[in-house]
C-alpha cells in the first residue's frame, strides 16, 4: 500500500500519523506541505490512500482527486469538529480521522476504508500521445516503448502529472527518491539528460524545458490542438 500525506510541516501530530501508516503501507509515506504539491504526487504515484490536513488542501480536496478512481481520500483533523467532518463526508472523503482517537481505532478505520478500495485504480497518466506508468514499469509514445529504466519513468510521470508548468527539482527529487535532495546533487539533471535524449532517439514530440533557477517542465505537442493565427 502507497500513501501519501498533505500536512504542514512541524504539525505535532504528523509522527503519529506516519507511524500508523507504517503498519499497513508497503513503502514509507511520502509527505507534502502544498496543494500543488499534493495533486502532482497523486498522479506521479497514484497512491492508494491520500490522508490530508483540510487546512492545507481545503475541504473540497476529495472532490479534485475524484477523477482518479481507488485513491482513497482520508481527512485528519488536529481535534474533531463536526461541521468540518460533515463538509469533508459531503465532499466524498472516505473516512475523516482526528487525534482523539486511539492508535488501535486510526488503524482499524484506516485497514476497513482501504479494504474498500476500487479494484479498477490504474496508476496510468496519458498526454496526447505519451502513456506512463511508472508503477507497472511502462513508457510508450504513440505505442512505442520508450526504453525507459524505472527512475527514469517516475521522472516522468511526475513531469507529465504536472504538464507544462515547471517542478522544483527539490520536488522532483522528493516524489521520485522519497527524501530531501542533498546539496548539489545532480541525480534529477542526469536523469532528465538521459530522458531528452530517450525522447529525442523515439522521435517524440515531447519536449523537457529547463526554468532557471526552478526546474523542469514537460511540454507534449498534442495533434488535436487548435492551431490559430493563420
Amino acid at each position: 500500500m502507497d500513501a501519501v500525506v498533505v500536512a504542514r510541516g512541524g504539525d505535532r501530530w504528523l509522527p503519529r500519523l506516519l507511524a500508523t501508516l507504517a503498519e499497513i503501507a508497503s513503502r514509507p509515506p511520502l509527505v507534502v506541505h502544498t496543494l500543488a504539491e499534493a495533486e502532482v504526487a497523486v498522479a506521479a504515484r497514484g497512491p492508494e490512500v491520500v490522508v490530508f490536513d483540510p487546512s492545507v488542501a481545503g475541504t473540497d480536496f476529495p472532490i479534485v482527486l475524484s477523477e482518479r478512481g481507488g485513491t482513497r481520500c482520508v481527512g485528519w483533523l488536529g481535534s474533531r469538529s463536526s461541521p468540518v467532518v460533515a463538509a469533508l463526508l459531503v465532499a466524498g472523503a472516505a473516512e475523516v480521522l482526528d487525534a482523539s482517537m486511539g492508535d488501535e481505532e486510526l488503524l482499524a478505520r484506516l485497514r476497513v476504508c482501504l479494504s474498500r478500495a476500487d479494484d479498477g485504480r490504474s496508476s496510468a497518466l496519458t498526454v496526447g500521445p505519451l502513456r506512463v506508468d511508472a508503477q507497472h514499469r511502462v513508457a510508450e509514445w504513440d505505442g512505442r516503448h520508450l526504453g525507459l529504466t524505472a527512475r527514469e519513468g517516475e521522472v516522468l510521470q511526475v513531469l507529465a502529472a504536472s504538464h507544462r508548468r515547471p517542478v522544483r527539482r527539490e520536488v522532483l527529487y522528493r516524489l521520485v527518491w522519497g527524501w530531501s535532495m542533498p546539496r548539489g546533487d545532480r541525480t534529477v539533471d542526469v536523469n532528465v539528460k538521459r530522458l531528452r535524449d530517450k525522447l529525442h532517439r523515439a522521435g517524440a514530440a515531447a519536449e523537457i524545458r529547463t526554468h532557471p533557477g526552478v526546474g523542469y517542465a514537460l511540454d507534449v505537442r498534442i495533434a488535436d490542438e487548435a492551431v490559430t493565427g493563420l
